[in-house]
């Protein structure tokens, strides 16, 4: 499920409609093969998204899903959707992890970004067939622990702490 090109034979992000839809380039994301998915829809939409996403597996693709849905604070209670078990369950494809620090350097809800690199790792492979709540478990204890090393690597390479990055984004 990882990538990093978004354009030609690489993988299909799946992504929030109201992102995908914002600023009139849907033209753009759907020459793109993104998968749109509507968090605000109808019971059927893991359906439709399944359906899609498994085409694009067939057609040899891969897939990038955010498990969250969205950005989230430095430091934030993780709040994983359940459909991706659900997604991982039908692919019965290996899922590849995927951990990165961008949060610091693009705080959500803010405009200004922050001079910080980004890092971005692939995590070792999560194999097909696991029940999806021991999945589920596994994703969110792997991404989790990557990133928080992520983030306090950051930190620590700029002389700053947790509590500093969170202090400052309250005011």
């Amino acid at each position: 499920m990882p990538g990093a090109q978004a354009h030609g034979a690489g993988p299909k992000p799946a992504g929030d409609a109201d992102n995908i839809l914002v600023g009139g380039v849907e033209q753009d994301h759907a020459a793109a093969g993104q998968i749109p998915v509507d968090r605000a829809g109808t019971p059927d939409v893991l359906n439709r998204l399944t359906l899609r996403a498994k085409k694009a597996l067939a057609e040899n693709r891969q897939i990038i899903i955010f498990p969250e849905g969205t950005r989230k604070a430095i430091g934030a209670k993780p709040d994983y959707k359940i459909g991706v078990a659900q997604l991982y369950k039908s692919f019965e494809a290996p899922c590849v992890p995927v951990a990165l620090n961008a949060g610091l350097a693009w705080p959500r809800r803010r405009f200004l970004k922050h001079p910080y690199t980004v890092i971005l790792e692939f995590l070792p492979a999560i194999p097909p067939g696991l029940p999806p709540r021991a999945f589920f478990r596994q994703l969110q204890e792997t991404i989790e622990t990557a990133t928080s090393r992520l983030v306090a690597e950051s930190l620590a390479e700029k002389g700053q702490s947790l509590a500093d990055i969170q202090s400052s984004s309250e005011s």
